[in-house]
């Protein structure tokens, strides 16, 4: 013991007392009551027992292995006694151990630290730790392997494991430390110095610091699932403390990452240049420097911040800026506080905030705004400026806003489209808590999507909130508009005012053109409702409260006793009555009520219109209420369909609205009537509760001759209808899954354009299908029958009527019909389709697509085009339906010129018969079919066909509407488009006649009006061999070439090309030429062509020449050129015997320079030439109409009405005995050179002609005609 105490009064000068020493050397040593002194008597540790158990013989010869070490009862002082241990240590000489010593256990019972300053005060108490202990010669070591402790002042337990403290020289380390707190533990290692100068290095690593059990007072600021897991290193270094550390964790419910802090601190100064951390897209960044003493700065940056999630803001936000924050004097207590924020792009809820920009200065309880603090956002400006003082609590402050467009504040204010501009001015001054307010506001274009104001102004006070003293606030608008009304509103005014708890409406007032309502009244404690006035004048239309209206919502029953309204001559009649809340009787009778007038409040003619009878009643039993409703309305209108009357009657009853009655009558006295049942819930927490999906309904409806038309708004809404409807219509299951089952006729149903006499149906309504069992159309043509399914969807519950378009559906038609009017009405230029028509039609896929397939077959059909006279006859074929397209199988017709029933063209046709037909037999029988139809028709729009078809003709007889154009030609023609069709055509004449006559010049290129019906294009292109004539009051003659003809829609058909002229005459004022050569060139803009011809004339028809001579000499023919315009062309004359001026004597029968050239008998004798000309070329006409000759020409060497004599005429006949073989005769009718001549000509082509001519006295000539310029 006297060995022990040495040793430690020589190593630190410390003084060991051992009050008792027991226990055997060999094995067990025990000292009791152990304290440990300075030199000067202060005790530094007290131990009341230290045990020692070891082998003797293992200690020695194991290096010094101690097996137990138990110490109990240890106390110390802090910081006296760790003060005074240090100063000792640092001052001895410390120089170790001679050899390692091992305690191979050790145990530690009962230590408690004391507070030096107050020794009744423990700070740490350790009941129990144990682990094992080794001394080296220049180290000392204590491994903690489990040990508890209780701080006290912080009431905290600790418990440790796996801990290892090391003494080396003078360095403390610390390695493996495990400790635990609550659900926190935390990791340490690093070291410490313990010489002058001390040196620390702790890296320290917690996890799961979870708030609310760190701050349970807190529980409003933190979410139950908090935490913080921190990593740290901590480095003292003299007086310069260095933190570095990184974080994650969560707070209030935000997952933090990313979290950094460094800084250093030293002697009160500190400098954080990192502090941030992210959460999701949330950022916050920023430093911290300054000293504790004099003041400090921060810059904080922000990015994305959402105020909601951190539970400050009620909104969802967006914050993104930097606030810089300045402290001037002690932290704890600064003198002056300058925050200075920049923010922009900023979101609050839907309001986007460009930026915000501001200064705050606090100092000496002051918070004043420092200059403005401007707000910017979507062309809205906010000033605000003004101090408040915290020390006295009140505030001065003021804010002046504008804004271009305030439909930015429409979510804002839970306002639907609000829209305008807006200027206004707030003043808050007075107490901080309850400041007096006044300002105004100004909008202009201000209002929302129902009501909408030129200009609207308000102006209010009110003062001191808390004590309800309010000023009046007055409200005025102009100029506004609204869908109740029509017209503009040109004033609305409002005038409130609060005294004490009552509410005075003392004037609202909306005045403008046959329009005025006036509203007095007040509000008493917001329990008492009183209505001395309700005025309403609107468009020659009264309503008035007869009766003063008094509401009270205080007491248990509420009672209304036959309040009156007039409504014009009108009236309705309000009683009823409440108690506790619960409404016990209703009563509304209304009486001789014109609804019309209602209309007038609404803009437009909506809802329903006629005179109303009806009474509503409401009844609380004790079973359930009873609900019952009764209207009449007489000359009624509903939604734009009239009615003769409508009486509905209903009663509610124990969860069922029974329909007692359901009649609607129309104006021809058609009527619906019907009865039934819905279960309902009542009474309904709310609207969507009184009706449930599930809920049965059961419905029946009667028809009886009902105006079909009034369905329009439910069926095929955009097609127009018409016809009478009669049957049943039967509606069951429930609400959210009806089943209809119906059986129905129409008379004289109309569906867009197509009419009918008769249509049946009826069928079913489930599983989204609408079933047709049986359908039925009988028309004047046929019978169309039918069946299938349309994919629907009817809901009451939710309501949806939705026609499926995506959906599959299926549709089976039949049809024999003795016309196809579907498409003749559609096709602009077709009159009609008849014959014998079977169609065999099936529809599936989706409403969008449908896909239509099946067959159709004509027999003996007639197609009436309306440009044509004659009919395309005997049309027999058949086509089928594939994928929506009609392919035309085969088709083939007739268009052949009828045969007429004079004898003239009876003989000619047996004279045919039997000549020309055996010697050139035709190639294709009468009997033929000579037009052949072939191609498609794309109906993927039903109703607008496209049509891409082709047709060939052989010899087809033309006959246009006045016979303005008649022959017989081959042909193709195609026929393509839908809404604009085109017609394209290569047409060879194989005989032609055009009769029209020629026009003006004007301009036929105009456009069109368009309709809804086809616009038809025609595009013909003619190959003229020949035989194509020209006959008007202008020309008769024959021509070959090559035409286009053109038609636009309702234009007249127009020409283009250049025809030459085989033979003719050309008639200009009297004058009749006879055509040598030439061409007509038609200009397709106008139906007045341009001429280029030679002709000739006979001088000797216009003079008196000796009757007896037998012919006119070749001398006599004078040769004309005509040229340009049809119309008023220019004439030139040649001839080698007369000039021009004799020729124009000649010709007009008039002789220049003679005295009797005006005399009556020269008059006379002109007059007489010129009819009788006339004459004779109308009889030629005729001739030729009665014979049915191609050619008849009266020669009479003047004409009908001169001294000649019958014997010096001639006649000339021509027919054309086949299209390419014509036959002439002419006869010189002289008794004196009596001479006939035959002719004929064969055209092998249309480029090759043969013509010979067998004169009377046995000879003949033969022609060879090629035409080189064709």
């Amino acid at each position: 013991m006297s060995t022990l105490k040495n040793q430690l009064s020589a190593r630190s000068d410390l003084v060991l007392d051992i009050g008792e020493l027991t226990g055997n050397p060999f094995g067990n040593l025990r000292f009791n009551n152990i304290r440990v002194f300075t030199p000067q008597g202060n005790e530094i540790v007290a131990v009341s027992e230290i045990n020692f158990r070891y082998g003797l013989i293992h200690f020695l010869f194991k290096r010094g292995e101690i097996r137990l070490l138990n110490v109990q009862g240890v106390h110390f002082s802090y910081p006296a006694s760790i003060d005074s241990l240090s100063g000792y240590l640092h001052s001895s000489q410390r120089t170790g151990i001679k050899t390692r010593l091992s305690f191979k256990k050790f145990e530690m019972i009962d230590l408690n630290i004391s507070n030096s300053n107050e020794l009744t005060e423990s700070i740490l108490t350790c009941e129990y730790l144990h682990g094992r202990i080794l001394l080296s010669p220049d180290s000392s070591s204590i491994f903690i392997e489990e040990g508890d402790l209780d701080l006290i002042l912080i009431d905290e337990h600790l418990r440790f494991e796996n801990t290892q403290l090391t003494l080396l020289h003078d360095t403390l380390m610390v390695q493996g430390c495990s400790v635990m707190n609550r659900l926190t533990t935390i990791d340490l290692c690093g070291y410490s110095t313990l010489d002058s100068k001390i040196n620390v290095n702790l890296d320290c690593n917690v996890k799961n610091l979870v708030f609310r059990e760190r701050f349970p007072d807190m529980s409003n600021v933190f979410a139950e699932n908090d935490f913080l897991n921190l990593q740290c290193n901590l480095d003292l270094s003299g007086n310069e403390l260095t933190v570095k550390s990184s974080f994650n964790g969560q707070f209030i419910n935000n997952k933090i990452s990313k979290g950094r802090l460094s800084g250093v601190y030293q002697n009160g100064a500190f400098n954080f240049d990192q502090l941030s951390f992210e959460s999701g897209k949330q950022l916050i960044s920023g430093s911290l420097s300054g000293d504790v003493a004099n003041g400090a700065e921060a810059v904080v940056d922000v990015s994305n911040i959402n105020l909601r999630s951190w539970q400050v803001f009620q909104s969802n936000t967006s914050i993104n800026g930097q606030l810089e924050l300045k402290f001037r004097g002690a932290l704890t207590s600064p003198d002056t506080l300058l925050a200075d924020f920049a923010m922009a792009d900023l979101i609050i809820d839907t309001l986007q905030i460009d930026s915000v920009k501001g200064k705050f200065l606090l100092s000496e309880g002051m918070l004043a705004i420092v200059d403005t603090i401007n707000i910017e956002f979507e062309k809205t400006g906010i000033k605000i400026e003004g101090s408040c003082n915290l020390d006295s609590n009140s505030v001065n402050a003021r804010a002046y806003f504008t804004s271009d467009s305030i439909n930015v504040l429409s979510d804002l204010m839970r306002l639907s489209n609000l829209q305008g501009r807006l200027e206004g001015y707030l003043e808050a001054t007075g107490h901080l808590n309850s400041p007096d307010f006044r300002g105004w506001l100004r909008g202009l274009d201000v209002g929302v999507s129902n009501l909408f104001f030129e200009e609207a102004i308000a102006r209010f006070g009110l003062m001191n909130i808390q004590e309800n003293r309010f000023g009046d606030i007055y409200i005025e608008a102009t100029n506004g508009t609204t869908p109740l009304f029509k017209e503009t509103i040109p004033l609305a005014s409002l005038i409130v005012r609060f005294e004490k708890d009552t509410l005075i409406v003392r004037s609202l007032r909306v005045v403008g053109d046959e329009m005025n309502i006036e509203v007095q009244g007040k509000i008493v404690q917001y329990s008492d409702l009183f209505f001395d006035k309700i005025n309403v004048y609107r468009d020659g239309n009264f309503l008035n409260n007869i009766d003063p209206i008094h509401i009270s919502l205080k007491e248990d029953t509420i009672s209304l006793a036959e309040v009156r309204f007039s409504l014009n001559k009108g009236m309705i009649i309000l009683s009823g009555e409440s108690v506790n809340n619960r409404i016990q009787s209703a009563v509304i009778n209304i009486r001789d009520l014109d609804i019309n007038p209602v209309n007038a409040y609404l803009k437009g003619s909506r809802g329903v219109a006629g005179i109303v009878d009806g009474l509503i009643s409401y009844a609380d039993t004790a079973e359930s209420p009873i609900v019952y409703s009764r209207l009449d309305i007489d000359r009624a209108n509903i939604i734009g369909k009239s009615f003769k009357s409508i009486r509905l009657e209903s009663r509610l009853i124990k969860d069922q609205i029974i329909l007692e009655n359901i009649f609607f009558e129309d104006l021809e006295k058609g009527y619906i009537n019907g009865f039934g049942r819905i279960d309902c819930h009542y009474p309904a927490i709310d609207s969507s509760s009184f009706f449930k999906p599930t809920d049965s309904i059961n419905v029946q409806l009667q028809f009886d001759n009902f105006d079909f038309s009034t369905l329009g708004s439910f069926i095929l809404p955009k097609m127009n209808k018409d016809g009478k409807l009669s049957g049943t219509f039967a509606i069951s299951n429930t609400l959210e899954k009806p089943e209809f089952s119906y059986e129905m006729t129409v008379a004289d149903p109309v569906f867009d354009r197509l009419s009918a006499n008769t249509l049946q149906t009826k069928g079913v309504y489930r599983n989204h299908k609408l079933e047709f069992t049986n359908f039925q159309l009988w028309d004047q043509y046929g019978v169309t029958s039918g069946a299938g399914y349309l994919p629907f969807s009817f809901s009451f519950n939710p309501l949806n009527v939705k026609f499926q378009k995506d959906s599959l559906m299926f549709m089976s038609f039949t049809v024999h019909s003795k016309a196809v009017e579907f498409l003749s009405i559609y096709i602009s230029n077709v009159e009609s389709i008849e014959g014998d028509y079977n169609i065999a039609l099936n529809i599936t896929g989706t409403p969008n697509n449908p896909v239509r397939s099946g067959n159709v077959t004509a027999k003996n059909g007639i197609i009436r085009v309306s440009a044509l006279e004659n009919p395309i006859t005997g049309v027999t074929g058949s086509a089928v339906f594939r994928d929506n397209m009609m392919e035309i199988i085969s088709m083939e017709g007739y268009m052949v010129k009828p045969i007429s029933g004079r004898r003239v063209d009876t003989f000619k046709q047996k004279l045919r018969k039997y000549t020309l037909d055996i010697l050139f037999p035709p190639y294709r029988s009468p009997d033929e079919p000579n037009v052949t139809i072939n191609g498609t028709i794309d109906f993927s729009s039903f109703f607008k066909p496209v049509f891409n078809v082709n047709m060939t003709g052989d010899e087809i007889y033309v006959r246009m509407l006045l016979a303005e154009q008649e022959g017989i030609l081959d042909a193709t023609f195609t026929v393509t488009g839908g809404d604009t069709m085109i017609i394209e055509g290569e047409v060879d004449i194989n005989e032609f006649i055009i009769r029209n006559e020629f026009g003006g010049s004007e301009s036929l290129i105009e456009e069109e009006k368009r309709t809804g019906r086809v616009y038809t294009t025609i595009n013909l292109h003619t190959i003229i061999p020949g035989n194509l004539y020209f006959r008007n009051s202008q020309l008769d003659c024959e021509l070959e070439g090559e035409m286009w003809i053109i038609k636009n829609g309702a234009e007249p058909y127009r020409f283009s090309g250049t025809l030459d002229i085989r033979k003719g005459k050309f008639f200009y004022y009297g004058w009749d030429f006879d055509v040598v050569q030439g061409s007509i060139t038609f200009d397709p803009t106008e139906f007045n062509p341009t001429l280029d011809i030679e002709a000739r004339v006979d001088l000797a028809s216009y003079t008196d020449y000796n009757t007896t001579e037998s012919a006119s000499s070749e001398e006599d023919y004078v040769t004309v050129l005509l040229s340009g315009d049809l119309r008023n062309p220019t004439l030139a004359l040649i001839s080698d015997k007369y000039n021009e001026g004799d020729i124009l004597m000649f010709l007009t029968r008039t002789q220049l320079g003679t005295e009797d050239a005006l005399n009556q008998d020269r008059i006379s004798s002109d007059a007489m030439n010129m009819f009788g000309v006339y004459f004779e070329r109308q009889l030629e006409k005729s001739i030729g109409q009665i014979s049915g000759l191609d050619e008849f020409e009266l020669r009479t060497k003047g004409n009908l009405l001169s001294n000649q004599q019958p014997d010096q005429w001639s006649i000339s006949l021509g027919q054309k005995l086949a299209p390419n073989l014509y036959f002439k005769y002419e006869r010189n009718l002289s008794l004196i050179e009596p001479t006939q001549l035959f002719g004929i000509e064969y055209r092998l082509n249309r480029n090759f002609s043969v013509s010979g001519e067998v004169e009377q006295n046995g000879s003949f000539r033969i022609n060879y005609l090629y035409k080189y310029r064709y």
